[in-house]
């Protein structure tokens, strides 16, 4: 039971300050769903000096006290019971039928806060696991949108590797296009060079040709002159 008692009171006492206030108690209403009314009747029953605070000894003490059989107190059985009353008339704990009627049946017994304790205990532990399972759940899901991330990323890494290698390709074949257009048509100015450049050569042959048939008939006069003279003066 004590060590029960002890979790109760770090779940009050998150900043460590060794002692719960009752304000302190009410954040157990979120971790064993208590309402704060009948958090501040624990509270005030636990706290018989009326100081306002329980320090973890006092907290214990108390404890002790409800669950002591030889316990001699001002208290009677039933004043004892009246937090867990309440607490049973508000039907707080989140419990079966069943155990809800175990723990009414406790009320008026000697280990009564113990087996309160106990049952708050146990439904802290099933809200822990119930947060574990809901950590799982959600760390699962993170792992699944983690993996659905890498698949698109992948995706779409494929996607641009296949349209970067199609305008490659696509370029290439332009490359290649273009290529074979300049090489057809630096081969057709090489014909037509070729075919001016003979072209020059027959004008300049035939040139040749006509100067030289020029320079033969301005000779033939000349040397018919020339033997014209000859005989004329041998006769």
């Amino acid at each position: 039971m004590e060590d029960i008692a002890v979790q109760l009171f770090k779940l009050g006492d998150r900043e460590h300050k060794g002692f719960i206030v009752k304000r302190d108690m009410q954040r157990l209403q979120s971790e064993v769903s208590l309402p704060p009314d009948q958090l501040e009747a624990v509270f005030e029953s636990l706290d018989s000096s009326h100081n306002g605070y329980l320090t973890l000894d006092q907290f214990l003490a108390g404890v002790n006290h409800f669950g002591s059989d030889g316990e001699t107190d001002s208290r009677t059985d039933s004043e004892s019971d009246v937090p867990i009353q309440r607490l049973l008339s508000l039907n707080v704990l989140h419990k079966s039928g069943e155990l809800m009627c175990e723990v009414r049946g406790l009320v008026g017994s000697e280990d009564t806060w113990h087996q309160l304790l106990a049952a708050l205990f146990s439904d802290l532990n099933q809200l822990l696991r119930q947060i574990s399972q809901l950590e799982d759940t959600l760390r699962a899901r993170d792992h699944r949108h983690q993996e659905e991330l890498q698949r698109l990323y992948e995706e779409l890494e494929s996607q641009l590797t296949e349209e970067r290698d199609r305008l490659n390709k696509q370029l290439c074949q332009k490359e290649a296009v273009l290529r074979t257009e300049l090489t057809a048509e630096l081969a057709a100015k090489e014909q037509q060079i070729a075919e001016l450049t003979e072209q020059r050569d027959e004008l300049q042959e035939r040139l040749r040709i006509a100067h030289s048939q020029l320079s033969s008939n301005l000779r033939r006069p000349s040397q018919g002159k020339t033997q014209d003279g000859i005989g004329r003066e041998s006769g």
